[in-house]
C-alpha cells in the first residue's frame, strides 16, 4: 500500500530532503476502529489519513505493526523512541495549582505578587501489560515564581515524606518516583512556589513531563496570569552625605508614592536598627506624599551613620532610600619638619616623624605623599590610645627611589576607621645629587699572547665596561681607583707577580702592587652625565708579561672605588 504520495509530483512529497540530520521529530499514529482509519503525522507536517479494511487486508482483527525503512545502496542512521504504546501502560497524569484557601489557579485566573501557590503533581496507574518503570518527573517553573525551599513532599501510598531540594537545579525539577502498577497506582508530588513581582500582567504556563522506560506522557498545561504590582517609590530630599557636629540633631524628610496601592508601610532604621514603622495612606493619590522623621543626636554615633527608609505595599513590593550622616571629630597630625626645607642626599632615605591623636576612633591609617603621586599608606590599623586624644608618635622612612633630584613636597595625614581625614602637614625636601657606579663588568680580560722574549704588554679585550653616573652638578671632582686584591695565578700555582700596570696619559708606568690603591681615572663634572671609563689601547690598566713566566690561564681580582674628591 502506498499512501505517501511518493510517486506524485515533488510538491506533494510529504518530507523532501534528508531525515537523518540528528533531529528528533514527534511522530503520532492513531487508529480509529469505528471508521477503520489510520492517521499518522510527522511533526511539522499535515496529518495523513488512510482507510484500511483490516479483515480484507490481514484476515484478522489484531495486527502487529512497526517501522521499517530503506535507503537503497546508501545508508544512514534512523532511530525510533516510543513515548507511548497503547495497552503497554495506561496512566493518567495531572497538575493542579491552588492558593492557600484551596481555590484552583487555572484558565487565566489571577495570582498576586507575594502569594504562595501549591503545585500538586499526580500520576495514576490504570492498567497495562507492564509496570510503569524508571519514572522521572520533570518540570521547569516559569521565570516569575520561585520554589520555596524545603516544601516538597511525595505520597506514594505508604505515607507522605519530604523530598530533598537537591532534585532542583534553578527552576528545573527532575525527581524520581517509585515504579507504578496495580498495587502502587497513585503517586503525588507537591511543593510550594512564591509569586514574584511583575510590572505588567503576565500570562504563564506550567506543565509536567513523566518520563519512564516504557511510557512517556505530559500533563495538560495549566495557564494563569500573574497580576502586575507596581512597586512604590520613596525618596529622601537630600542626597548626602550629611555632615553634623557632635550633639547636632537631623530631620530626615522625603516623599513616597504608589500608583496601585493607597496604603504603604514606611520603616525607618539607623545602621540596621529599626527606629519606627508606620502605615501611611495617600488617599488614592498618584502624586508624591511627604514623610519626615526626626533623628536626635543621641541616636547618632561619632563617624558614619546610615539612615534607611523603606516603603512597602500590601503585596510585598517595596523601594528604599538611604542617606549617609557623618558625625565628625576628625583626627589630628603633626610633622617634626613641617613648613621647613630639609636637605637629603640623592639615593638616601628621608625619615618623617611626628605624632597624631584622635578623640573617638579606635584605629587609624597613616599616609604620606610625594608631590602629586598616589598617597602611600605607611601604617595600617594603628591602635588609638586607651585614653583617646593623647598624642601617639610615628616614624617612617621614605625610600630613596621615591625621591629624585630636586625639590619635593612631602605631605602626611591620618584617616580614621570611619574614613575621616585629618589636617595635612607639609615639608619641602631638597634632594641633591650623588656619584655612583651605573655598571661595572664583573669579568674583564686581557688579550691572549705567546710568552715574549722580552717584557711585553698584554692589551685589554673589549669587555672592559665601567660606567659612572655623576648627578652632583657642574664643578664636582671625582676619581676612580683600582686595587689588586688577588694576585694573578693559574691552576698550577704559578703567579704573575707585579704584572698589573697602569700607564697614564704621559706614558708613565705604575706597578699596581697587591693591596695598593691606584688612581686610574680623574674627572671634573661639567653637567649631570654618564661617564664611560675609556683609555687608549696602550694606556690605562695593562698586563705586562715577562719572558720567564709559565704558560697558563691566569686570573686575579680588582676592586674598584669611586672617590668623591679631587
Amino acid at each position: 500500500m502506498k499512501h505517501n504520495n511518493i510517486d506524485g509530483p515533488s510538491s506533494s512529497v510529504q518530507y523532501p530532503g534528508n531525515l537523518s540530520n540528528d533531529t528528533w521529530r514527534k511522530f503520532t499514529i492513531n487508529w480509529n476502529a469505528t471508521t477503520s482509519t489510520l492517521t499518522y503525522q510527522l511533526e511539522g507536517l499535515d496529518p495523513v489519513s488512510v482507510p484500511i479494511n483490516i479483515q480484507n487486508i490481514f484476515g484478522a482483527d489484531q495486527v502487529y505493526w512497526g517501522f521499517t525503512g530503506s535507503t537503497g545502496s546508501r545508508y544512514q542512521n534512523n532511530r525510533v523512541a516510543f513515548d507511548e504504546v497503547p495497552g503497554l501502560v495506561n496512566a493518567e497524569v495531572k497538575e493542579t495549582i491552588t492558593r492557600k484557601d484551596g481555590t484552583v489557579v487555572d484558565g487565566g485566573a489571577l495570582a498576586k505578587t507575594g502569594e504562595e501557590l501549591t503545585y500538586t503533581i499526580n500520576a495514576k496507574y490504570l492498567s497495562g501489560k507492564q509496570d510503569w518503570t524508571n519514572i522521572i518527573v520533570k518540570t521547569v517553573l516559569n521565570d516569575h515564581v520561585s520554589y520555596v525551599p524545603g516544601s516538597m513532599t511525595i505520597s506514594a501510598g505508604d505515607g507522605s515524606r519530604e523530598l530533598d531540594d537537591s532534585f532542583w537545579t534553578g527552576q528545573s525539577l527532575a525527581a524520581s518516583i517509585p515504579n507504578m502498577n496495580t498495587n502502587r497506582n497513585d503517586v503525588t508530588i507537591s511543593f510550594k512556589a512564591k509569586v514574584n513581582q511583575v510590572n505588567v500582567n503576565t500570562q504563564v504556563t506550567e506543565s509536567v513531563k513523566f518520563e519512564g522506560s516504557n511510557y512517556i506522557t505530559n500533563t495538560k498545561p495549566v495557564d494563569y496570569v500573574i497580576q502586575a504590582n507596581n512597586a512604590p517609590e520613596v525618596t529622601i530630599n537630600e542626597e548626602g552625605p550629611i555632615h553634623l557636629a557632635v550633639g547636632e540633631d537631623y530631620q530626615a524628610k522625603g516623599t513616597w508614592m504608589d500608583s496601585d496601592d493607597s496604603t504603604n508601610t514606611l520603616s525607618y532604621d539607623l545602621d540596621g536598627e529599626l527606629l519606627k514603622s508606620e502605615v501611611l495612606d495617600n488617599g488614592g493619590s498618584t502624586e508624591p506624599v511627604d514623610w519626615s522623621y526626626p533623628i536626635t543626636s543621641d541616636q547618632l554615633k561619632l563617624g558614619e551613620n546610615n539612615f534607611h527608609v523603606i516603603a512597602r505595599d500590601n503585596g510585598g513590593a517595596y523601594s528604599d532610600a538611604t542617606i549617609k550622616i557623618i558625625v565628625e571629630s576628625p583626627p589630628s597630625i603633626s610633622l617634626t619638619d613641617a613648613n621647613r626645607e630639609f636637605p637629603v642626599d640623592f639615593g638616601t632615605e628621608y625619615t618623617i616623624s611626628g605624632s597624631w591623636n584622635d578623640l573617638d576612633s579606635n584605629l587609624v591609617d597613616l599616609y604620606y605623599a610625594v608631590d602629586s603621586n598616589t598617597p602611600v599608606k605607611f601604617a595600617s590599623n594603628v591602635s588609638n590610645s586607651t585614653n583617646k586624644g593623647e598624642d601617639i608618635d610615628y616614624q617612617h622612612s621614605i625610600p630613596a627611589d621615591q625621591l629624585s633630584l630636586g625639590m619635593h613636597q612631602v605631605t602626611v595625614y591620618v584617616v580614621d576607621d570611619t574614613g575621616r581625614k585629618s589636617n595635612i602637614e607639609v615639608v619641602t625636601v631638597n634632594v641633591t645629587g650623588k656619584l655612583s657606579f651605573m655598571g661595572v663588568t664583573e669579568n674583564v680580560s686581557f688579550e691572549n699572547m705567546q710568552i715574549p722574549n722580552q717584557p711585553t704588554y698584554s692589551k685589554r679585550n673589549n669587555d672592559w665596561d665601567i660606567l659612572v653616573k655623576d648627578t652632583r652638578g657642574v664643578g664636582s671632582s671625582w676619581r676612580l681607583t683600582a686595587t689588586l686584591t688577588d694576585e694573578f695565578s693559574d691552576s698550577q700555582g704559578h703567579f704573575l707577580r707585579d704584572a698589573l700596570k697602569f700607564v697614564n696619559e704621559d706614558g708613565i708606568e705604575t706597578t699596581m702592587a697587591l693591596g695598593v690603591e691606584t688612581n686610574v681615572y680623574e674627572m671634573i663634572t661639567q653637567d649631570e652625565q654618564n661617564v664611560s671609563i675609556n683609555w687608549e689601547s696602550d694606556k690605562g690598566i695593562l698586563l705586562k708579561i715577562d719572558p720567564f713566566v709559565y704558560i697558563g690561564d691566569y686570573s686575579g681580582k680588582i676592586n674598584w672605588h669611586l672617590i668623591d674628591a679631587p
